[in-house]
Parts: structure tokens; sequence; C-alpha cells
């Protein structure tokens, strides 16, 4: 269940040592005042119904119809619609049992980011959602945008390196000044929230976690992703550049999450497992279509 005390107090965290979940708890008090409607748990979990469709669809369509150098064919496509379908019960599991009013939002953030940046190749101005986007998100969880932001960064210093055609380094560059934006954004509206909740800390939680309880859940939470990547080592599949910012993000995230945060509390890691959900669904299907053209 959500947390009562923190919904029927509509407060927002900050005040009590939280400096990292402001805008929510505003929005749950503006719906209050405008539609005169006190049911603090109700309201969350309306917004959990709305963010949450409208992450699933976003991620549906990045794994479904993101624009590929050749057609899906009909077999192709409904590999990975199975493969989506199968693998994003994993992460939604961890949604239920630790019901925050910020887990989704956060991964709607993600997901509709990730699909403005798979069309920036064909228009720069794809990336003013995403800007126009991240302040709502500083305001929501500015250590996912931070992170994000870093990811899309390294990605496209990672393709520059690698001396790729010159319409990829055209995006390369931009991924890079984009990326850099967005965390540069996001940590600032971080340092003013901590210039105006001085009192809000941040705990070294790494000797709780490294407890069987912490490592008990890590192992749960982690495991169909922790196989995915020893099949990424393993067989090193193509991945477009989407990709690897998703792979990026959730490999960066995953250390602040052991370091900074309780690894019992699963919804702090959700987010990542949610787009990480895209790649293994696309670069799954790829492979069983593969193994299956060779088999017939």
């Amino acid at each position: 269940m959500y947390d009562l005390t923190y919904s029927q107090s509509l407060q927002p965290r900050a005040q009590r040592g939280d400096t990292f979940r402001l805008a929510i708890p505003a929005l749950i008090r503006l719906i209050t005042k405008i539609f005169h409607f006190h049911d603090g748990p109700l309201i969350m979990a309306g917004l959990d119904f709305v963010t949450g469709f409208f992450s699933l669809y976003l991620l549906y369509l990045l794994t479904v119809d993101t624009p590929l150098e050749t057609p899906d064919r009909p077999k192709d496509r409904a590999l990975k619609i199975m493969c989506f379908l199968a693998i994003i019960q994993f992460p939604i599991a961890w949604v239920v049992p630790w019901q925050r009013p910020e887990t989704l939002p956060s991964t709607l953030f993600l997901a509709f980011s990730l699909l403005c940046l798979s069309k920036i190749g064909s228009s720069r101005l794809w990336s003013l959602p995403i800007l126009f986007a991240l302040p709502i998100q500083a305001f929501v969880r500015s250590d996912v945008a931070i992170i994000f932001g870093i990811a899309i960064a390294l990605v496209g210093l990672w393709t520059i390196v690698k001396h790729v055609s010159q319409d990829e380094l055209r995006v390369s560059r931009y991924y890079v000044v984009l990326g850099t934006l967005i965390a540069i954004i996001s940590g600032g509206i971080q340092a003013y929230l901590h210039t105006l909740y001085p009192e809000a800390g941040v705990d070294i939680q790494v000797r709780t976690n490294l407890g069987f309880h912490g490592l008990e859940v890590l192992t749960i939470l982690l495991a169909p992703f922790i196989s995915f990547f020893l099949f990424l080592i393993a067989k090193r599949p193509p991945v477009n550049i989407v990709e690897k910012v998703i792979i990026a993000s959730a490999l960066l995230y995953l250390p602040m999450y052991f370091t900074f945060g309780i690894a019992g509390e699963a919804r702090i890691y959700v987010p990542f497992l949610l787009i990480l959900c895209v790649v293994t669904a696309r670069v799954s299907a790829s492979y069983a279509s593969t193994k299956l053209d060779l088999a017939s």
C-alpha cells in the first residue's frame, strides 16, 4: 500500500529531509485544491494509472515501432511483442509492493525522452520536448535525470571515438551537447533544492545493502537482466544508439542505487529496469528470429 503518512500530509518530503521528490506532492495539493477531493491515496493511484499506462505504451512503441534500417516482417514484429510482454512482467512485479508516486512518472520521463532521442536523427527539434519535460522530472527525481543525461553524453562520446559515418557523427555530437545540458540542468535544480533544505543529507547505505536481505533483493531483482547482459557479452548482437543509452543509464545508476539507496526498496531502480525491457525484447526477438530463419 501507499505510504499513508506521506499521502495524507500532502507536504513536500523535502521538508522532512528528502529533496528528491518535490513535484508530485505539489501536484497532489493542486489537484486537491482544484477539485476539492481529499483522498490522497486515491489521487496517487490515479496518477500511477495514467503515468503507468503511457509509460508502458511508449515503451511498447520503442520496442516494436522504433525505425529500423529494414522493415520488420510480421514474424519479427510478433516476436518483439511476445518478448516485450514476457520481460515487462519482472519489473512491474516490483511496482505494486513499493507503490510510491514518483516511480512511474520517472519511467514516463525516461520512455518519452528515449522516444524523442530515437527521432533526433531526423530533426533536432525533438530535443525540445525533452528539455521542456526535464525541469518537471528534476523536481520529481533529479537523480534519474542526472544519470540519464550523463548516459546520453557518454554514448555520444563513445560513438564519436569509434569514427563513425558523418551522419552518425553529427547525431553523436548532438547527443553529447544534449546529455550535458540534461545533466547540468537537473544537477543545478538538485543543488538549488539542497540550498533550500540544507538539513537534507545523503546517507551511505553500502553496509546495509551488503546484508543478506539487501543482496537477496538485488539478486532476485537483477537476475533476468544479468542473464541478458551475459548474453550481450557472449553474442555481441548489434544495438542501436538509443539502446546503448538505455544500457548505459541502467549500468550507471546501479552503483548509485547500491551506494545511496536501500537495496530492499527495489522501486528505486524500477524505472531503469522498465526501459531495459525495450533492449531485452528487441535483441532477444532479433536473435530468436535469426535462429528460426537458420532452422527453416
